[in-house]
């Protein structure tokens, strides 16, 4: 998953490369964008053979990384990192209708990690922005930050919308929303589906 992954960032960054002259207050060159957020998060299990899920849920905290260029008028591509976490979160196993719930230790958390690709449209002049990104995925345990659980790929889907105002000729700072729906696992173990939503933070150079 991983050297696919990078292939995906390797390619967004390279595209950027012949529009790479800014002008100021305008969304050309390069684009780097760095957004923490805080939301509420979940990831659910399918059913295991004895027919019971597991979910964890929480309130959780978000990063985004997004580093990239101009394709077209206000328009960008970009590669893309970005995970939402819980910690302490709730778990909750439910099986035959009974439902069995636990809060768990601040030192675990519950992590989607992704990497992959997207674009940026800006609707000047308001300077409003939506971006949607689509990587590869994995969902994971830690504890005192060592993976203690991990699954195998799967696909996450973030999309964000926001506006921002100009600090400086190519420096933007502003906030939105955003939502994350994610895909995790094979046929050969149980499929996680986690969703994720909130409030962004953007610093974004440009």
């Amino acid at each position: 998953m991983k050297r696919n992954a990078l292939f995906l960032l390797a390619l967004a960054l390279n595209c950027y490369a012949p529009h790479a002259v800014a002008e100021s207050e305008t969304h050309d060159g390069f684009f780097l964008r760095l957004a923490p957020g805080l939301g509420l998060s979940s990831a659910r299990s399918q059913e295991s053979s004895d027919g019971g899920t597991l979910r964890f849920s929480g309130k959780s905290g978000t990063l985004q990384l997004l580093i990239g260029g101009k394709i077209g008028e206000d328009l960008l591509l970009h590669g893309a990192i970005w995970d939402w976490g819980i910690l302490g979160p709730k778990a909750t196993y439910e099986v035959n209708g009974k439902e069995v719930s636990q809060v768990m230790d601040g030192d675990i958390e519950a992590q989607m990690f992704a990497i992959g690709a997207g674009v940026t449209y800006y609707f000047m002049p308001l300077n409003f922005f939506v971006t949607g990104n689509l990587g590869l995925a994995d969902f994971r345990l830690r504890e005192d930050r060592d993976k203690v659980a991990e699954t195998e790929g799967g696909l996450s889907l973030n999309v964000a919308v926001g506006k921002e105002w100009w600090l400086s000729d190519n420096w933007g700072l502003g906030g939105g929303v955003y939502l994350d729906f994610s895909s995790i696992g094979d046929e050969d173990e149980l499929r996680w589906l986690g969703f994720s939503a909130g409030l962004l933070l953007t610093a974004t150079y440009n």
